[in-house]
């Protein structure tokens, strides 16, 4: 083979290992984009949950701070297990006489409890080995 042919034959050969990379690394990029499109979009949900059961949470810190969703969300909890977070329910109780008396009388060990608990069911599960 004489040394043009050589050449020409690396150079081909560079051109499709570049060209293969490019395509790889094109699929890497897009996978993080969809991974950091859906991070974002998890911690902008949190946010408004986090609104509805009274606890401060900035998202725009938090995208910005890359924190992960999982550790905003166990953050969030927290401040909300404190017992300083405000009672909050998810139905509406009526204010006829009697039926009214339980309505905010949750005490704060009673609350601290309850999210001390939604807290500790929220934690990731440890992955379980296959059974053979």
């Amino acid at each position: 083979m004489d040394s043009k042919k050589k050449r020409d034959a690396t150079a081909e050969l560079r051109r499709q290992v570049a060209s293969r990379l490019a395509g790889e690394a094109g699929k890497v990029v897009e996978a993080h984009v969809l991974a950091e499109r859906e991070r974002c979009a998890g911690l902008m949900a949190l946010s408004e949950q986090a609104a509805r059961i009274g606890v401060s949470f900035d998202a725009d810190a938090a995208i910005l701070g890359r924190i992960s969703l999982q550790a905003a969300r166990n953050k969030v909890m927290a401040a909300a297990a404190d017992g300083d977070a405000p009672e909050t329910t998810s139905f509406h109780i009526g204010s006829s006489a009697g039926r009214n008396e339980q309505a905010g009388a949750a005490k704060a060990m009673d609350k601290t409890a309850m999210w001390r608990k939604a807290y500790e069911n929220n934690r990731p599960k440890p992955a379980e080995h296959p059974k053979f």
